[in-house]
């Protein structure tokens, strides 16, 4: 069998076989790049964070410290727009009030979804709080335990926050799973969705080259033989 027909046969298949990872790749490519990456984080329905008065701190770090011996300070925060400080005591991180000693922590549902409105600009229905211990796709590789806030708007916006301090750790929208739908075709990575160094899609790539190299060469062909057809007899 001659070269050429080798070459044409094994790119037929090797077209069947990668096709439709090609057009995932190309197409994931084309909407992922499309989406502007602050619509996916949904930075568009995050409200300002409030200006925080530290004058209003009657409570200095050290004096809360001594409150709670063997803890430390991790960083200075705020409820609200009310100084506060975030301390790791104990294994348990806290969030205490600058202002009245208070803890805030851990976080009720009722806080949660007051929060979630602060921080959110969009127009909202009847938020819905549920307390999450083991994280869904959307909220991979974050922590835990959390609530999630269900904001009931056009966009199914999720807002997430840690359960202990308050802190919104994620904004999750229907564009944000758009575009990690189409990121989990393009990385082949089905369940995590965060490895791109496995040996499915190391496999695909190189399916993928050898069609397009196959496809060079089959072009090679078809030019050396138009070029010699057209050339004149002497």
């Amino acid at each position: 069998m001659k070269w050429p027909a080798v070459i044409r046969k094994l790119h037929k298949w090797i077209g069947l076989i990668i096709g439709l990872q090609l057009l995932a790749w190309v197409l994931g490519g084309l909407v992922m790049t499309s989406l502007p990456i602050e619509r996916v984080r949904g930075e568009h329905l995050r409200a300002a964070a409030p200006d925080v008065d530290w004058r209003q701190a009657s409570y200095s770090p050290q004096q809360i410290l001594q409150q709670y011996p063997g803890a430390r300070l991790i960083k200075l925060s705020h409820r609200l727009g009310e100084p506060a400080y975030v301390l790791q005591h104990n294994q348990t991180v806290l969030l205490v009030s600058a202002s009245s000693g208070q803890v805030y922590s851990p976080l009720t549902s009722t806080q949660a979804i007051t929060l979630a409105r602060a921080a959110f600009v969009g127009i909202t229905a009847q938020p819905e709080a549920n307390y999450v211990t083991e994280a869904p796709t959307e909220y991979r590789n974050k922590a835990l335990p959390a609530w999630q806030v269900r904001m009931q708007d056009e966009e199914n916006t999720h807002v997430y926050l840690d359960a202990q301090t308050g802190e919104i750790t994620a904004m999750r929208t229907g564009t944000w799973r758009v575009f990690d739908f189409f990121w989990m075709l393009h990385v082949m990575d089905y369940s995590t969705r965060d490895d791109f160094n496995h040996p499915l899609v190391i496999s695909a790539a190189a399916i993928a080259l050898t069609a397009i190299l196959s496809g060079f060469f089959m072009l090679y062909f078809v030019m050396r033989r138009r070029r010699h057809a057209s050339t004149p007899i002497s």
